[in-house]
This record gives structure tokens, sequence and C-alpha cells, in this order.
């Protein structure tokens, strides 16, 4: 279970990292770059637009950590940066300090959860528009091999 979650997170990280080749920052700009006018790119750009959005608005219930309110996009990068992978200093004092109190590190955890989940759900969605668009470009079917057939 474990290396699942690891595996979600080390994916997630790719995507949300906007210096990566695959992250969703920069298959946006190879989408604005395309001349053709299709309702998938369309619709890829607006599903990247709308999972930003979320991960932009505050937490719900609010969670608030030295006066600041954290957003959906801060609990994500505090538990892949300051907990998980490339431990950065600055964010894992930040996820400690939330960790201190029980109660404080359920709900981390559940929101984390609630978040890696709604984000994955936007990247399905997402690659499900690629490969819509690149059969429209190519004529040829991208076959999409879904978490659960594997």
């Amino acid at each position: 279970m474990e290396e699942d979650v690891d595996a979600m997170i080390l994916a997630l990280r790719f995507l949300i990292q906007d210096n990566e080749a695959y992250s969703l920052a920069q298959m946006a700009k190879l989408y604005e770059r395309l001349s053709t006018t299709s309702a998938h790119k369309d619709k890829f750009l607006e599903g990247r637009a709308a999972l930003n959005g979320y991960l932009d608005r505050e937490t719900d219930p609010e969670i608030v950590h030295n006066q600041e309110k954290l957003t959906n996009r801060r609990i994500l990068e505090l538990i892949i940066y300051g907990e998980r992978a490339h431990e950065n200093e600055a964010k894992a004092a930040v996820v400690r300090s939330l960790r201190s109190s029980p109660v404080m590190s359920a709900i981390l955890d559940n929101e984390f959860n609630n978040v890696a989940a709604r984000g994955l759900a936007g990247v399905f969605h997402l690659q499900t528009e690629n490969a819509a668009l690149y059969e429209e470009l190519t004529g040829q079917n991208l076959v999409i091999h879904s978490p659960d057939s594997a």
C-alpha cells in the first residue's frame, strides 16, 4: 500500500512541478501553440484551468497555520515536498508543526487524500481529452490503461 501511495505522489509531483517536461504547465504550453481548433484542445485547457482553480482554493474545512490559510495546493506541496519526496526543510517544519496535534495530523491526512483524489480525477479527465485530440490529429487510437485494468 505504501508503494502505491509513493507511486501516486511521484506521478503528482511530475505533473505539478512546472519545470518537468511532462508537467501540466508544459502540456498546456504545447496545447496553446497548436494551430488546430478542437473541442478536445479547449476541454484540456479548460480542465487544467479548473484543476488549478481547485488547487488554489482554501481548504474546506479551513486549515490555518501561523496565520496562513492553507490552500489545497499548499496541502499537496506540504505533504509531497515536506514529508514524502525531495524534502524541503521549510515545508517539513510546517508539516511537523501540523502533525504535533493528533487531530490536526488526521485532518492533514484527510485533506491530502481529498486533494490528491480530486487532482488525479482531474488528470484522468485531461488524459482522456489528450487521447481524443491525438486520435483527432493522427487518426490513431491512443489506448489508455486505467488503474483498474492493471
